[in-house]
């Protein structure tokens, strides 16, 4: 997720146009590490973002949080916060910048809890041209989910979240696999690709970081779902990003 947002980012923004919003931990510092490293791979340029820490209650106490931020020039914000444990610190972020950014135009950017929280006031998401990364393939319109939607009313009597329809997408995505390929239809994964309500499939063998096995296509950690999207809320929905 963090590569995928870090390459959309320097293809679309100047070094120094983008701040990096983390609380002051190691954890945090790791994170943009792993941003800045991403950077300077795919552009030869060094401290490509600019770190910007903020803690929690500053977030919540503070009058003026961000005003160094717009006065530098910042002209999109990355919110790397995935857990969340962190929910709250997401939304007072967002509040804050809501707030702080005036009439400027900013874009922020972010992992898929900016997505899923359902404590979000949906005008940040209008007001701050939010966009996620994420394995959702967005079309909140299509036919197939509006079905979706009216069976599952009809039968359970109440409306489903993206949560049942993912949750229905990848039931369906394992027992097709179940039925084809049998027990060992892990091994098979890779050929899969099929689009479903809300999710697409491109599951590769892939090794952890500190992975003590060789590059061998045999030899792998864990099988994961490469496929990721940039999704933006445009015109009061979530579309996928060009």
């Amino acid at each position: 997720h963090f590569k995928k947002l870090a390459e959309r980012v320097v293809s679309d923004y100047k070094r120094g146009e983008v701040a990096i919003v983390v609380k002051n931990t190691k954890e945090s510092q790791s994170w943009v590490d792993y941003f800045q490293q991403t950077a300077a791979i795919n552009t030869g340029i060094e401290n490509y973002f600019l770190p910007y820490y903020v803690d929690h209650d500053t977030l919540k106490k503070g009058k003026v949080v961000f005003n160094k931020l717009f006065s530098s020039g910042t002209k999109a914000v990355i919110l790397p916060a995935y857990d969340y444990e962190d929910e709250g610190y997401i939304i007072s972020a967002l509040r804050r910048l809501s707030v702080e950014k005036g009439n400027r135009t900013i874009e922020i950017y972010g992992m898929p809890l900016i997505y899923e929280s359902e404590k979000i006031d949906y005008e940040y998401y209008h007001t701050l041209n939010v966009n996620v990364v994420i394995s959702e393939d967005g079309g909140q319109d299509a036919y197939e989910i509006l079905k979706f939607k009216t069976d599952y009313l009809e039968k359970y009597g109440e409306i489903p979240g993206n949560e049942a329809i993912k949750a229905f997408d990848l039931i369906r995505y394992l027992g097709r696999n179940l039925w084809k390929h049998g027990k060992t239809f892990q091994n098979y994964l890779w050929q899969e690709d099929e689009k479903y309500l809300l999710s697409r499939f491109n599951v590769v063998k892939t090794n952890a970081d500190e992975s003590k096995v060789s590059s061998d296509d045999d030899k792998f950690d864990y099988f994961e779902n490469k496929q990721l999207n940039i999704l933006q809320f445009k015109n009061n929905r979530w579309q996928i990003r060009d």
